[in-house]
């Protein structure tokens, strides 16, 4: 699963990152959310950071497949 973080203050996908299923990327979500520092933008200012799904990458035939409309699949709101 190929997926990015959006700024909406931006406007901007910040740089893909590959992870073997959606739910691996939700708990790295989390844990950057939850990631307390002074350098940590998504912490600092979580209502403006959503994590999408850009697409899929298979790792047995190095083929990657955009998703056709790229999909929201967590915001800092939906973290418990």
């Amino acid at each position: 699963v190929i997926v990015s973080m959006k700024d909406k203050a931006s406007g901007l996908f910040g740089n893909p990152f590959f992870v073997p299923a959606l739910g691996a990327a939700h708990r790295a979500f989390r844990d950057e959310v939850n990631r307390d520092s002074a350098d940590n933008q998504v912490f600092q200012h979580p209502e403006d950071f959503s994590l999408w799904k850009l697409g899929t990458y298979c790792d047995e035939t190095g083929m990657i497949t955009s998703s056709v409309a790229h999909e929201s699949s967590l915001s800092p709101k939906t973290i418990t």
